[in-house]
C-alpha cells in the first residue's frame, strides 16, 4: 500500500491484478476472461476491497461502542458506514451514509490527497469534499497535515528511502 503515491493508481493496479486472477481461475475451467480497458465496476470492486481492508480494526472498536454517536452500521457489501437522521434528504446513498475510515490508515491520506489535488482547495474545502463520501476520523487534522506529509512521502518513495 505504501508503494502507491496516488489513490487512482492504487485502484487501477488492484483492478488489473483482480482481473488477472480471474483470468487464471477461468483458464483452469477452459473459459476466457474479460479483455480491454478496465470497467467502472472493476474499479469500484478494487476500491471497496481496499476500504474493507482499512476498516478491519474499526470493526472491533465499533463492537465496543466507540462510535455510538455516529450510528455506524455494516452495509450489504461489508462496508462500515455512518448512519444518521438524513434518510429523507435528496442525496445519494453514499452522501447519506458515508464510509467510516480511520485517519491513521494510508488510504485516508490518499483519499484526502486526491480531494486536495482536484481543485487545490484549502483545509475546510478539502475536508468538506472528503466528507461527502467518507467519514474519516479526525479528517480536518489530516487535511492540514496532507500537503507536507504527502510531499515528504512522495520524495522518499522517489528516492527509494522507504
Amino acid at each position: 500500500m505504501k508503494n502507491f503515491s496516488s489513490r487512482r493508481r492504487r485502484i487501477r493496479v488492484t483492478a488489473w491484478i483482480k482481473r488477472l486472477a480471474e483470468k487464471i481461475r477461468l483458464k483452469r475451467n477452459a473459459l476466457s476472461g474479460r479483455e480491454g480497458p478496465l470497467m467502472a465496476k472493476e474499479l469500484k470492486k478494487a476500491d471497496m476491497s481496499w476500504i474493507r481492508s482499512a476498516q478491519k480494526d474499526l470493526k472491533s472498536r465499533m463492537k465496543n461502542g466507540e462510535f455510538k454517536t455516529l450510528s455506524p452500521f455494516v452495509d450489504d457489501k461489508g462496508i462500515i458506514r455512518v448512519g444518521g437522521t438524513i434518510d429523507k434528504a435528496i442525496l445519494s446513498y453514499e452522501e447519506k451514509h458515508p464510509v467510516l475510515l480511520p485517519n491513521e490508515h494510508r488510504i485516508s491520506l490518499l483519499i484526502t490527497s486526491h480531494m486536495h489535488n482536484h481543485g487545490h482547495p484549502r483545509v475546510a474545502t478539502t475536508t468538506a469534499k472528503t466528507r461527502r463520501k467518507y467519514c474519516i476520523l479526525k479528517a480536518s487534522k489530516l487535511s492540514k497535515a496532507k500537503p507536507a506529509q504527502a510531499t515528504h512521502e512522495l520524495l522518499q518513495a522517489c528516492l527509494g528511502l522507504q
